[in-house]
């Protein structure tokens, strides 16, 4: 069984994406195997005892952040990104926020289940504040039964909707903790505020450069899967190598093709096909 652990915090306010005014949501993190990073070893990347991206200012932020990631990288971390690129509104932005992690979190797995049919996966997130509450937001987070009951059951209504099978062998739990406080957090900020902001000016043009060689497609997620993404997905769970391959051939997107390729490659090992 491959162990893995996943490391989220959040990027803007979910209430006001499909105003058009920032740009849009995020929730997003560090991927990496079970035990590749310890929270001494995370805190020697940060070199800092406390980070929160928004409060650091200008480029001196670019060159701040370009370093850490880049070190947390060469550990072998990988940076997810769940993202509202759709700029969808569900009812509020808590509700907004949740089907943002829980649609991340079932494209990740099924992403992880192509390679391997049984996967664990830790997922860390730091505590929020409940933005939609009638009384001071500042006063409350979302309760972590509430926040497990209300992941797990979207999840599951995910899994349901795409008619998923493999994702079931797969085992995952959550757990939390304050981006205050844990240096693990800290860094799935730098991730979410880097890719947040990575068009504006706290990010020079060699620092945008350093930040495209990080962050790779397939660990880029948005609410609604990109159609010929969810095409090759479904077919592959399904064992139908065959049609998986017309529909990557048939494809335009380069990115795309070396995405599946590999998996497509596994499978067919799987299956004892040739190709």
């Amino acid at each position: 069984m491959a162990v893995y652990e996943l490391w989220l915090d959040e990027s803007g306010n979910f209430k006001n994406d499909d105003l058009m005014e920032d740009s849009p949501s995020l929730v997003g993190g560090i991927f990496i195997a079970k035990g590749a990073l310890d929270e001494d070893s995370v805190k020697e990347i940060l070199k800092k005892e406390y980070v929160h991206s928004v409060e650091m200012k200008g480029e001196e932020y670019g060159e701040y952040a370009t370093e850490v990631l880049s070190n947390a990288a060469k550990k072998g971390a990988e940076f997810v990104v769940f993202e509202n690129e759709e700029r969808i509104k569900i009812i509020d932005g808590d509700t907004t926020y949740l089907n943002i992690i829980s649609e991340g979190i079932i494209q990740l797995l099924q992403y992880l289940t192509l390679k391997d049919d049984n996967v664990e996966l830790d997922i860390l997130i730091a505590v929020r504040k409940v933005v939609d509450s009638p009384l001071d937001a500042s006063r409350f987070v979302i309760k972590r039964k509430e926040y497990i009951y209300r992941l797990r059951e979207k999840i599951m209504i995910g899994m349901a909707r795409r008619s998923l099978n493999r994702i079931g062998n797969s085992k995952w739990k959550v757990n939390f903790g304050s981006a205050r406080y844990d240096s693990r957090l800290m860094l799935a900020d730098v991730v979410c505020h880097s890719w947040f902001r990575k068009n504006s000016r706290k990010f020079s043009y060699n620092h945008r450069e350093i930040l495209s060689k990080l962050y790779y497609e397939q660990y880029h997620f948005t609410v609604f899967e990109r159609e010929n993404t969810a095409a090759l997905n479904r077919l592959l769970d399904e064992g139908n190598i065959g049609d998986a391959i017309f529909e990557l051939y048939a494809a335009e997107d380069e990115k795309l093709k070396v995405h599946f390729l590999d998996t497509i490659m596994k499978e067919q090992e799987i299956y004892n096909l040739k190709i």
